[in-house]
């Protein structure tokens, strides 16, 4: 059947956006010469603006997708390969970069992204570099700076939205150990402070003050004027933290457990979203009962939190 060949996943940003994108991956491809097929839509208050396909080898992963909400800059990023690319508002190609020309193709390499209004981070490492490298550019493709971190596998890098301020991890295994580092860099690239938890969701304040940092199971909060970590906590649940945002000043965080389905794919299964002061003093807690998703994503619209899951389903959530 033709639902057992083709594997489709897709994905839409909240409509409360004035940009989003439609993603769809699929294919079944699992041997040479065979590919898998990628596609994103860039839309402009639900209106289509421009479709971007891609072939991509069977053995290749499909691209990283990140968008500007409110100005639609829009960036492609091919790890396996080394590149991104950059496309403005109308979904017209600007530039591309490719972070590792000399050393060709490589599974064991990350590039992540944080999109701003006027520039660009991204956290490049290669398992064959000493370090992991922080590069700030202009939306126009110009670096303004670089700077390595204290590991050599780069994470997730989260950046303000005043653009003074980037949250970057790096980690290592030194002598059976893992070392970790969390930074935060300044508008020149010089390091503010650094914290030991390795991080795979961050989210920046409101207004740029505190970075709100977290692991699978531990949550930190980063003071960028103490220039300190100011609080930590473990999970409240005992589930997996994959997502957090801020809301009306505070903290809000999913939680769940990961069971393996019928077919196969690892999901998060009931989540719980809860709610925190700066000091992670929890306020609320609500639970979804047989929500279940391979990912989701947390956004603050200002008067609620939405969390957007596997093809596009939004759940919305009210606090007190």
């Amino acid at each position: 059947m033709k639902q057992l060949l083709l594997l489709c996943l897709s994905f839409v940003l909240p409509l409360s956006a004035q940009y989003a994108v439609e993603v769809s991956n699929s294919g079944g491809a699992r041997h040479a010469g065979e590919q898998n097929h990628f596609s994103v839509t860039l839309t402009h208050n639900g209106t289509p603006v421009r479709t971007i396909e891609r072939e991509i080898p069977f053995d290749v992963p499909f691209p990283s997708v990140r968008l500007h909400p409110v100005t639609g800059t829009l960036i492609l990023s091919y790890s396996f390969d080394g590149f991104v690319e950059v496309y403005d508002r109308t979904g017209t190609k600007q530039w591309e970069r490719n972070f590792f020309k000399e050393l060709g193709p490589n599974y064991e390499r990350t590039i992540t992204m944080a999109v701003g209004e006027r520039s660009l981070a991204f956290l490049t490492s290669d398992v064959r570099l000493p370090h992991a490298i922080v590069h700030k550019i202009s939306v126009n493709g110009t670096e303004e700076w670089q700077q390595e971190l204290p590991y050599g596998m780069g994470y997730e890098i989260a950046m303000s939205a005043d653009e003074r301020t980037i949250g970057a991890g790096s980690y290592a295994v030194q002598d059976g150990k893992v070392r970790r580092s969390a930074l935060l860099l300044d508008g020149a690239g010089a390091t503010i402070m650094e914290s030991d938890i390795l991080f795979r969701s961050a989210a920046f304040s409101e207004d740029g003050s505190m970075l709100a940092i977290a692991s699978t199971d531990e949550l930190a909060v980063l003071s960028v004027a103490a220039q300190k970590e100011i609080q930590r906590s473990a999970s409240k649940t005992g589930g997996v933290i994959h997502g957090i945002t801020w809301h009306q000043g505070s903290i809000v965080v999913q939680e769940a457990a990961v069971v393996q389905s019928a077919d196969g794919v690892m999901r998060f299964t009931d989540p719980f979203i809860l709610r925190f002061t700066p000091e992670l003093q929890e306020l609320e807690r609500r639970s979804i009962p047989g929500h279940s998703y391979k990912k989701a994503q947390l956004m603050s619209t200002g008067t609620t939190v939405e969390q957007t899951a596997d093809a596009g389903k939004v759940t919305v959530i009210e606090f007190r």
